[in-house]
């Protein structure tokens, strides 16, 4: 497909459509899993986080909560709580939920699934989970930063 290139417009359009493509396209490739494998399946949840990103990224933050929250209570039910897939789809959680301005619940995600990171060795982390764990320090440190005056 060619893309036109005649103004910031054109191409916030061109790229705005070609994610909409995408997202149909894994909603499509999703229904078609979850109806032959089920909702618990690992690649129906991996097909959901995909989703979910896409999602974001079309601005539509509260169905991205949606299939987050899904994809979250499939690993729940299936991992330990320090699986690294468990707090990914935790720290995605906690994001969004900060992004829809839900502080009450992205402070639940980080209380019960997230803040035990932050007194973890780099050795016990994989290496996703240790940028988390430094996202989640920078932004305690900013919590708890005296305001400027």
């Amino acid at each position: 497909m060619k893309r036109p290139h005649d103004t910031d417009a054109a191409d916030a359009a061109w790229c705005g459509t070609q994610l909409e493509r995408v997202r149909d396209e894994q909603l499509d490739r999703l229904r078609e899993h979850w109806r032959s494998h089920g909702p618990e399946d690992a690649r129906t949840v991996a097909l959901i986080e995909n989703l979910a990103a896409t999602l974001l990224d079309l601005g539509e933050d509260e169905r991205a909560r949606v299939a987050q929250e899904s994809a979250f209570a499939a690993y729940r039910g299936e991992l330990t709580p320090r699986d690294p897939r468990l707090l990914r789809a935790a720290w995605n959680l906690f994001r969004t939920h900060q992004r829809l301005g839900d502080t009450p619940r992205a402070m639940e995600v980080f209380w019960h699934h997230l803040a035990w990171i932050l007194e973890s060795e780099d050795a016990d982390l994989d290496a996703e989970t240790r940028r988390i764990r430094d996202w989640l320090r920078d932004w305690t440190r900013a919590l708890s930063a005296d305001p400027p005056g």
